[in-house]
């Protein structure tokens, strides 16, 4: 994986030489694309965002809206999501629009990318409509990349609280990922069973499943979109009271924001709130909890907003502050009900029974 950037720079070195326009083009669109899937999306960025500048001066619809539509996806992946949504509504209706002649698993994956995002900020209607569309796309074919599908999906039903559905979606992933021969597929899938499952029953198994997963994505395989699953490692361990591997996990979430992947740093950083707050942090809970909500905020996330506003409530009521709890938990209540949040509804709920009880 590290290896196959090297390649496409070298041939895009080949291709300058040769001052041929279409050339210059499509490497530059390769190596973006090349970058993207091993989860460099800021370099992948640069070199898309120079393939669509020659692809709209070559002036080819269908190559504009294929680089485009890869720009939104490494754009997504950075977490910019307003700049990522536009070029993928572009792309999406540039290749619906004309008669698509490029293959349909290019429009089905960046309909799958876009309805990860809705997903992720909350617009879980938006996101459902456009799983739907990628199976009218593909018409019931399973291609290789069906297996990042399964895996939207299931990563989309973990941020609205639907385990058992994140855990079917999830485990298809991992037979089709077995299927298709791709290892990737394969561990993220297990990956978001694992914390899926553990969210239902709690099993030590589950966590013993992510910290094998977590250790293969640190051998330098592909980065793509890892930080998440540092994020509920992270997570599992704080709740289970792993002290040093909370600590350990969180810094490779934020490891991997630095680098853009920004998927898992603000549930990394509530698990590093929630150790603060019983006396097991360097910083104070705030500081976490601003750093989740900044991340938040940068991804447009409501949704996320509303899952840290209740880790603070949590804090806040095993602090004694009871009064704050209580109008932390009514915020988050209001917005996971807006979502059709039911799993985190529960959770903001069990807060103010708590707080009533005081």
């Amino acid at each position: 994986a590290l290896l196959i950037p090297r390649e496409a720079a070298a041939a895009e070195r080949m291709v300058e030489a040769t001052q041929d326009s279409e050339g210059l083009a499509l490497v530059s669109y390769w190596s973006g694309a090349l970058l993207y899937g091993v989860g460099r999306a800021r370099e992948a960025i640069i070199k898309l965002e120079n393939a669509l500048v020659q692809a709209r001066r070559l002036g080819r619809p269908e190559l504009i809206d294929q680089v485009m539509a890869n720009l939104g996806q490494a754009q997504f992946c950075a977490c910019r999501y307003a700049e990522a949504e536009v070029q993928l509504n572009a792309s999406i209706a540039g290749m619906r629009e004309r008669v698509w002649r490029g293959p349909a698993t290019g429009l089905a994956y960046a309909i799958g990318v876009r309805a990860q995002l809705r997903a992720d900020q909350g617009r879980y209607d938006l996101a459902h409509a456009d799983f739907e569309l990628v199976e009218t796309v593909l018409g019931g074919a399973r291609p290789a990349m069906y297996g990042s599908i399964l895996n939207k999906r299931s990563a989309a039903s973990i941020c609205k609280g639907d385990y058992r559905k994140a855990i079917d979606d999830a485990e298809s992933g991992v037979a089709h990922g077995v299927l298709t021969r791709s290892r990737y597929y394969v561990m993220m899938s297990r990956a978001l069973s694992a914390y899926a499952s553990w969210q239902l029953d709690r099993q030590d198994r589950h966590i013993e499943e992510l910290v094998k997963v977590g250790a293969w994505f640190q051998t330098g395989v592909s980065q793509h979109t890892v930080s998440v699953c540092y994020g509920w490692l992270a997570d599992v361990m704080s709740r289970s009271g792993h002290v040093a591997e909370t600590r350990l996990y969180a810094s490779a979430a934020f490891q991997r924001a630095r680098k853009g992947d920004r998927l898992g740093e603000a549930l990394a950083s509530r698990s590093l709130a929630r150790l603060a707050a019983t006396g097991m942090g360097s910083r104070p809970p705030s500081h976490y909890l601003q750093r989740a909500y900044r991340c938040a905020d940068a991804r447009l996330s409501p949704r996320e907003t509303a899952e840290t506003r209740l880790c603070e409530a949590e804090i806040a009521l095993s602090r004694g502050d009871a009064e704050g709890a209580a109008k932390l938990a009514q915020l988050a209540k209001a917005e996971f009900a807006k979502f059709g949040m039911d799993w985190h509804l529960t959770q903001a709920e069990t807060v103010l029974v708590k707080v009533s009880t005081r």
